[in-house]
């Protein structure tokens, strides 16, 4: 089915819930899952003078 799976992860409880389901994607032909930790948006920082 999957042989790669990129599962980006937040910290939120559905995030938990999705790679519960990627896992359960992966293992029948031992695919590999990528994790990526996703972070909340920078604040706004000041721009340069160009």
């Amino acid at each position: 089915m999957f042989k790669s799976l990129l599962v980006p992860i937040d910290g939120w409880k559905d995030s938990h819930a999705a790679l519960q389901v990627a896992c359960q994607l992966a293992a029948p032909v031992q695919g590999k899952l990528h994790l990526l930790h996703v972070r909340g948006p920078y604040p706004n920082l000041p721009r340069g003078e160009c």
